[in-house]
């Protein structure tokens, strides 16, 4: 008796393919698979242009792309997703001497699609950078600016103001190590949102329930309090590392000095008082 072959709709093996590793070599079994895989794939890291322009061709359903170590011109390399027609939703152009302004707000002007933008570790990163970035982009949900080399010319709090008031979408952002910020910025981005990360200037990642500073430079003040309390009355966490607290801070929380701050469920880290 002659064994019946069973053919799986293309469906089903786009469901095996996306819980498989090493798409690479399944596409080399035949035509099909080829093509399956081709299909599943969602996130690319480039490292040139040529490979760039092929890939964009082979992988129609792409949602991330990593730039992060790209060799070349990355405004080249921006565009050519501009014109891909692909509805992306991250981009990781970090790492780079300047941010590539102009091919952004091309890619804007495209790419309505795009949620997440990674900008981290550039050479220079200015207020200018952000006044680009919000209006390329007013529908960002996250963005990350850590880490810029420059000393001077650095994001201020004037320039996260401005973001704050137009990506009304944003609820994650990563500021790491942008030194020149106080508790502003954190009042800026707090209208903007109900529930939002803010990483200052230390760590980078972790989830919307933990609120984290390290910068000897950041002073909390009342003013600040008055959006930790909305955290920390729905059971969130306020991670608090080598800040100098003011004597404002600990008495709005009714506490009689800074080792009974140190004693609360909520909070983590190192700080001192600063009189």
């Amino acid at each position: 008796m002659a064994k019946r072959r069973v053919i799986l709709p293309q469906e089903c093996w786009e469901l095996i393919f996306n819980r498989v590793d090493g798409l690479e070599a399944i596409s080399l079994v035949c035509k099909e698979f080829l093509s399956i895989s081709n299909s599943v794939r969602h996130s690319l890291r480039v490292y040139n242009l040529t490979v760039l322009c092929r890939l964009l061709k082979r992988f129609p359903h792409l949602k991330k792309i990593d730039l992060s170590v790209f060799d070349g011109d990355i405004d080249l390399a921006i565009l050519e997703i501009a014109r891909s027609g692909l509805n992306l939703e991250a981009l990781n152009v970090s790492n780079q001497k300047i941010l590539p302004v102009e091919s952004l707000r091309v890619l804007g002007s495209y790419m309505k699609s795009l949620k997440t933008l990674e900008c981290g570790n550039l050479d220079l990163l200015r207020d200018s950078d952000l006044q680009a970035i919000s209006d390329s982009f007013p529908w960002l949900e996250e963005l990350d600016i850590s880490s810029p080399s420059a000393s001077e010319q650095l994001v201020t709090d004037d320039g996260i103001e401005v973001l704050a008031s137009k990506l009304r979408a944003l609820s994650k952002i990563n500021v790491s190590w942008n030194t020149n910020l106080s508790d502003r910025s954190i009042l800026a981005l707090s209208s903007n949102s109900i529930s939002w990360s803010i990483w200052i200037p230390f760590k980078q990642g972790g989830d919307s329930s933990h609120i984290l500073f390290r910068a000897v430079t950041l002073w909390l003040t009342i003013g600040f309090l008055l959006c930790a309390a909305s955290w920390l009355g729905h059971g969130q966490e306020l991670v608090l590392w080598e800040c100098r607290i003011q004597t404002t801070f600990i008495i709005a929380l009714g506490l009689d000095s800074i080792s009974d701050l140190a004693l609360q469920p909520w909070v983590q880290g190192h700080c001192w008082h600063e009189l």
